[in-house]
């Protein structure tokens, strides 16, 4: 993240902390993007078992793990979402949350497999970054999210731009 500007979200404290994943892989929300066999990123739950990956390899195989993700669904799975300064939301209710998407930065195009993912399981969904992190706010605002305000996180400082995506219904041509 250091390299493309962002130096500060994820620092030197280790975040994301390794208990956050085990409760994510634990609790069911967390997800991994790997590599099938035809070279194309696909979805599987942490625990079906993957290739190991080969930090001194310089192709992937099939299996590599290539990102990852948390999801979470509910009336408030991120309770820092109840106050956010600007826009505002733009629906309210129920939604899913993307946090923690990371990327072995060897794949071009994990943010949005995982946003596409997301948007197959839930039509309404919400995530915040960190104010450095450009690389993701271009990914989320191409895929299609649209900005909101910021939010403050109890655990982080600093206010963190937050999106939301509202997935459009398909037309339903069934007897035209």
């Amino acid at each position: 993240m250091a390299e493309t500007g962002n130096p500060h979200q994820w620092g030197d404290a280790g975040w994301p902390f390794l208990s956050e994943i085990e409760d994510d892989n634990a609790n069911g929300t967390g997800y991994v993007c790997v590599l099938d066999e035809t070279d194309e990123l696909r979805k599987v739950h942490p625990e079906e078992p993957t290739q190991d990956h080969a930090e001194n390899r310089k192709e992937e195989l099939p299996g590599d793990i290539v990102g990852a993700f948390s999801l979470l669904y509910g009336e408030e799975p991120e309770p820092d979402y109840g106050t956010i300064e600007g826009p505002g939301w733009r629906r309210d209710g129920r939604y899913a949350v993307i946090h923690r998407v990371a990327s072995s930065g060897t794949r071009k195009g994990v943010a949005a497999f995982c946003f596409a993912w997301a948007a197959e399981q839930y039509h309404y969904l919400r995530l915040d970054t960190h104010a450095d992190n450009k690389v993701m706010q271009s990914a989320v605002e191409q895929f299609g999210f649209v900005y909101c305000g910021t939010v403050r996180h109890e655990d982080a400082p600093g206010d963190w731009p937050a999106y939301d995506y509202i997935k459009k219904e398909e037309p339903n041509h069934a007897g035209s």
